[in-house]
């Protein structure tokens, strides 16, 4: 027999060695891909649970050490519908795992390490209604993925950097209701408001010019709105005041004149109104006879005090209240809530609170208003509660809480 038929049945043999084995890796490739997708049909066995239960513990106690190793094990407890991350050391590739949780509809990844990439086991995620991703790496990429979460209603994106030309993509979620855009490190296009049902909006504190506010007008659904410490002029208080449907509209330190301070009384459904040290003189309360459900409204000065603790007496660079007959203002019924903080309301003024029968706080910090006038008012409306600072003691301005957000 010669040399090359000698070496045929060798190469037949590695031929069926190499087919067997090839079929071998397929079937155990298909094996893995089946038992994934049959793992979240398994029932977690006891041990399991029992390491399930503790790494949530350790999730509540250990929030800044638990990483993705923990959260695997979390993942045993497959019918959670709330987790909290925040401020873990969780990444992108750990929340793979999540994908167990089928019935899982609010997450909170605020301050994480994820990225862009995921929202690519985000998107599988298919009851997943409240996602929070502020203060994380996520610069929105991957948000062309947002139409697959067919049951997102609250985003949070706030503290980011979300490149501008992503921002668009919001507008493919089909049933977001609620954005939170606060504090955006970069700057930010409101162009997407025309292809979007929102109802709630909070772009408090974020880089965004007078132009680009103007789109708040096509967003006619809107239902609450939130544009702190965001410089307004006449042109966006007009397209604000465009929106009918508005219930509750926060507009603190927006250095708003009292001009064009009119157009935030437009809404015949508006509930809340809170234009914080604005300055806006008092004569805009006339508007009020426009807003008959109003509940809760804040007006103050704008910080502008001038005071001489020594020799007893106080300026105001900006008055509000001076000579305005306030019982003449046409007050809602429905007002509950009362806040003229900083300003110069003073004894004689507050004869009006007779016409607000339905009024449960009143803030009154560092005004004009005599520890006497408080005592007199406390035994006058027992229910009533009260806040209230001298002018000249204590600190300068009072601390402002942050608006809430939606």
């Amino acid at each position: 027999m010669s040399p090359s038929r000698k070496a045929i049945p060798i190469i037949l043999g590695a031929l069926l060695f190499s087919i067997f084995a090839l079929s071998g890796c397929i079937a155990r490739k298909r094996s893995r891909s089946r038992a994934k997708r049959n793992l979240s049909a398994r029932e977690p066995t006891v041990e399991e649970l029992k390491r399930a239960r503790a790494a949530r513990k350790f999730l509540h106690t250990n929030r800044p050490l638990f990483r993705n190793r923990h959260l695997a094990r979390l993942c045993a407890l497959r019918g959670l519908r709330d987790l909290d991350l925040s401020n873990t050391a969780v990444n992108s590739r750990g929340l793979r795992c999540l994908l167990l949780m089928r019935r899982l509809e609010y997450l909170n990844l605020s301050g994480t390490k994820i990225d862009d990439a995921a929202f690519v086991t985000l998107s599988e995620l298919k009851h997943l209604a409240i996602l929070n991703v502020s203060k994380t790496a996520v610069s929105g990429w991957k948000f062309d993925l947002l139409p697959r979460m067919t049951r997102l209603e609250r985003l949070n994106i706030s503290g980011n950097r979300i490149a501008l030309q992503t921002l668009n993509y919001l507008g493919g979620a089909p049933s977001l209701k609620r954005l939170s855009a606060r504090n955006m490190a970069g700057p930010v296009s409101l162009d997407f408001l025309r292809s979007t049902k929102l109802t709630h909006l909070d772009i408090s504190g974020s880089s965004i010019g007078g132009s680009q506010l103007l789109h708040l007008a096509t967003a006619k659904q809107l239902v609450g709105l939130n544009v702190s410490h965001i410089p307004i002029d006449k042109g966006v208080a007009r397209a604000i005041g465009q929106l009918k449907n508005l219930q509750e509209l926060y507009a603190a330190q927006c250095s708003i004149q009292s001009s064009f301070a009119q157009y935030f009384f437009q809404s015949s459904h508006l509930r809340v109104l809170d234009l914080y040290g604005n300055g806006v003189r008092g004569e805009v309360l006339n508007h009020l006879a426009k807003t008959p459900r109003l509940q809760r409204l804040t007006l103050s000065g704008s910080s502008f005090i001038k005071k001489d603790i020594l020799a007893q007496k106080v300026w105001f660079s900006r008055a509000i209240f001076r000579g305005l007959p306030m019982a003449r203002i046409p007050w809602p019924k429905t007002m509950r809530v009362l806040e003229l903080p900083l300003s110069d309301m003073d004894d004689k003024n507050l004869g009006f609170l007779k016409m607000l029968p339905e009024l449960k706080v009143l803030d009154l910090r560092q005004t004009l208003v005599t520890q006497a006038k408080i005592r007199e008012l406390q035994t006058q409306y027992p229910g009533l509660k009260l806040s209230w600072i001298p002018l000249l003691a204590g600190t300068l301005f009072i601390h402002r809480q942050v608006t809430p957000t939606f």
